[in-house]
Formats: structure tokens, sequence, C-alpha cells
């Protein structure tokens, strides 16, 4: 099974408590313990006189960005062996953090977080890295890709680095209005440049007075505004120009949008006709064939309990939960959220609504396919003629 390294951070959502005098760089880590995973249940003690740098990486089974840097972290833990400890954190349950490690045996120890390291370093977004020096003093707060074995190497002799601070915004609010306007405003297209200390994310309005009119989307980059406007995934996108041109990684190519439309209906066709207006990029519907997951019944049909009324949803990285969803809802749920790493087509044939109780570790393909099984369904790759969104730049026109 592909998966795709997705390029938003993650945002936690569950409640954190900051301690009144949060550790700064410079200054000495207090002595913790921290439970580890491994067959004699032990933990691993830190009294800042173990003569060892100390990489804590704060991670989650279901964050793909976690995973995909691990590899880095296992190259850190051999070159510097005996000098540095690279620890990996999970506040996830003992027994999926035991199942990911049995797929994926690094030589790094892997912890179980009941809070306390996240007490001690907070956070919100992973993955999150915390330094400690030989010394026991607190060298870094950053993402994990500033971690080179060039930093590893300075601390360990003594000298001083000044990687970039992630210090989450404990105060973020998805409930907040971050723009300012008239709410007496009928209609309006607001297009900012990226806000600092603000994740990526998207809030639409479901009471009075912007109810299913309203739109607003915070640091994406024009490809993703049209992805939200025409409503795909990245993986029907089709660049007529060099994708690096709106490249994620620099800042100044992503955006807010605040829309606001006359109705419900007119707030996508006019998003779209904004967004052609107001930047560099021309989005079109077109066809292409593409190889895509093909997903079709089993024998025997579907296996979920059917249901009469949509219900709600919950999904992230490595389940989906909805009390009243079709089986085109679920596959929308495999490709958006890049599950499978290509875009889905649905050929069940079936518009019934379901329960759909689907879970899998995204490190284990078996689990995933015998997920799909107990669901009544079967997967196989194949070329379709697919729905994508063509993207070209206005000076090619």
């Amino acid at each position: 099974m592909m998966m795709r390294n997705n390029l938003f951070v993650l945002l936690l959502l569950s409640a954190i408590s900051v301690f009144a005098q949060e550790i700064q760089i410079g200054e000495k880590v207090p002595t913790f313990q921290v439970e580890l995973v491994d067959e004699d249940q032990s933990v691993f003690s830190f009294d800042g006189s173990t003569g060892k740098a100390v990489l804590i990486d704060f991670w989650a089974s279901w964050c793909s960005p976690c995973v995909a840097g691990m590899p880095h972290l296992e190259a850190l833990q051999k070159k510097f062996e005996g000098r540095l400890q690279v620890v990996s954190a999970s506040e996830e349950k003992y027994e999926r953090i035991s199942r990911f490690q049995e797929k994926r045996p690094y030589q790094f120890l892997f912890a179980r977080d009941t809070g306390s390291l996240r007490t001690l370093f907070p956070y919100q977004v992973i993955p999150h890295s915390v330094l400690i020096a030989p010394d026991g003093r607190l060298v870094a707060i950053t993402s994990p890709e500033h971690i080179t074995g060039q930093v590893i190497e300075q601390v360990l002799a003594d000298q001083k680095i000044n990687l970039p601070l992630k210090k989450d915004h404990f105060d973020f609010d998805p409930a907040h209005e971050y723009f300012e306007f008239d709410e007496e405003v009928q209609q309006l297209f607001q297009l900012q440049p990226y806000m600092s200390g603000i994740p990526t994310f998207s809030r639409t309005y479901m009471d009075a007075p912007f109810k299913q009119r309203r739109m607003t989307i915070f640091n994406l980059n024009v490809a993703g505004l049209y992805r939200k406007a025409y409503q795909v995934s990245s993986y029907r996108l089709i660049y007529e120009f060099d994708e690096s041109r709106i490249g994620w990684e620099d800042k100044k190519n992503r955006f807010c949008l605040n829309v606001i439309a006359q109705s419900p209906e007119q707030l996508y066709p006019y998003m779209k006709e904004q967004l052609s207006q107001h930047t560099e990029v021309l989005a079109k519907p077109s066809t292409r064939e593409i190889e895509v997951l093909v997903i079709k019944k089993a024998e025997g049909g579907i296996k979920a309990q059917a249901v009469q009324e949509k219900g709600l949803t919950q999904a992230r990285g490595d389940g989906f939960k909805n009390e009243g969803a079709s089986m085109a809802d679920f596959c929308a749920y495999l490709e958006h959220f890049g599950i499978v790493g290509m875009a889905v087509v649905d050929e069940t044939g079936d518009d019934g609504l379901y329960e759909i109780d689907f879970s899998f570790d995204p490190e284990n393909a078996e689990s995933f396919k015998e997920a799909m099984a107990n669901l009544g369904l079967t997967y196989e790759k194949g070329v379709r003629n697919t729905d994508v969104l063509v993207l070209s730049m206005k000076e090619n026109q």
C-alpha cells in the first residue's frame, strides 16, 4: 500500500496543561521518567548525568510526516551510538506503539508518554523535537528536519547552536474570527498573505448570518485554494508548469482567504471565479487517464450495517468512523486523507448508507487489507478516465 507524506503539519486538538514556568533554551531540564515500549517494560530515566545528548521526538503512528522522518532518526542513532539517545514518544496506547515497532524495528527507544513529557515540553503540532545537551541543558525545541548530524556534532562538542524555535500557538482558536469586516456584507473576497502563528486549516460557517455561504482558509498555497474551490484531492491535480513555482516550503506562496457569497449555491462558483481573477494560476476541469485505486464489492457484498440517514464522521490517517456514510464517502476518505497515495474510484455500484467503523495500522499493508475485507470490499490498481483539475499559469495562455 502506498503512503503519501502529507505536507500539512497535523494539529492535535487534545487539551494540554502548560507549566507556569516553561523550560527555556539554555536552562537545565529537570529529572523525568517515561515508560518504554519493550519486552522488559522498562523506563527511560533522565537526570542530566548520562553524558549523552538526548533527542526526544514526539510523534503518532497516524502522522505520516512523523513516520517519514524516522529513518533519519535511525541514522542519527547509529552514527552517534553511545553519545546520543533518541527517544520517540507517543501518547498512543502501549499496544498500538508495540504493533508499530514490530513492523518498523528501529534501534532508538520507543516510549509511551502518558502526559508527563508533553507537560514538560508543551506542543500542539507533531512532529515536534526537543534536543538536550550532555550536560542536561535544553538546547533546541524545533521541527525534526533541523536536527542534522552536524547539529549533533556541535552539541556534543559543547558548541552553541541556534535552531529555529518551534513554539506552537497555544492561544490558537479555530472558532476565532481572524478576518475583521462588517457582518452585513453580502458578498466578499479577501486574499491575504501568510499569517504567522496559525496552522493550516479551513472553517465553514453553519450558523446565521453566513450559514453555508462563507468559508475561511488559512495558510494554503494556490493549488490548495483551488482544491478547496473544486473539492478535489491533490491526486487529481495536473500541473502544466513547474510545481515548485507555487511550492509549499516558501511561505510567500501561502495565502489566507475569506470568501462570502450571496447564497450557499454560489459559494464555490464565486470562489472559483475570484481565484482566477486574483491569482496567477488558472484551473480547468478535465478528464485524463490516470492510475487509480479501484474499489469493488467483495463476494457476499457489503458487510457494514445499513442505515437510513447520514451521520457524523470521525476520520484520520488510521481510521474512518461514521454512523451513516456511503461507499462514495468512504472512497473519498481513502483519497483525500492520502491513505493509498492515489485517486480512488468507487466501482461498488452501491449508493446505500452504512454504519462504517474502519481502522488499520498504516505501517501494515495486511492490516489495511483485512480492514477492507471486514467491510466487504476489494481493491486493485487500474487505469481509468478520471476527472482531474488542470492548473496552468496565465503567462502561458
